[in-house]
């Protein structure tokens, strides 16, 4: 159920990811920068309207996993300059790692079972997505 709810939501959370750029479609640091802090700035707000309608630690676990399923799907398919691949490879493995683990979290809430997370595990991920995000100006996804 969850899971059909965070997809749902990735994939009708739209933004413009390409147009923009060179012509192999890669973008400049100052498109790629707009389009992944839109990208952060979005995931954040719709999973605040995912948000209200759930309470206690699902609704926690819920806002992140939906916030997560967003940022992983639609920054993954930006294309970074040239000079920031390397970095931008690590952003979304990072990404992708921290949607798995609150997708993990919520089937584990819905299944009435132990969690099966714990905190350090959690704050590690999050202490790793926002230096990388830091280190590719992201502002916003570093907040």
């Amino acid at each position: 159920m969850h899971r059909a709810t965070i997809g749902a939501l990735a994939a009708t959370v739209a933004i413009g990811v390409a147009g923009c750029g060179g012509s192999d479609g890669t973008l400049t640091r100052a498109e790629f920068v707009r389009q992944a802090n839109a990208v952060c700035a979005k995931a954040d707000a719709q999973a605040r309207k995912k948000e209200a309608r759930t309470d206690g630690i699902e609704r926690s676990a819920l806002l992140l996993a939906v916030s997560q399923a967003i940022k992983a799907e639609q920054i993954g398919a930006l294309r970074p300059p040239t000079g920031l691949q390397t970095s931008f490879e690590q952003y979304k493995q990072i990404l992708q790692e921290r949607k798995a683990l609150y997708a993990r979290v919520l089937e584990n809430l819905h299944a009435k079972r132990p969690i099966g997370v714990t905190a350090p595990e959690t704050i590690e991920l999050q202490t790793r997505e926002r230096e990388l995000a830091r280190g590719l100006k992201l502002t916003r996804c570093a907040e």
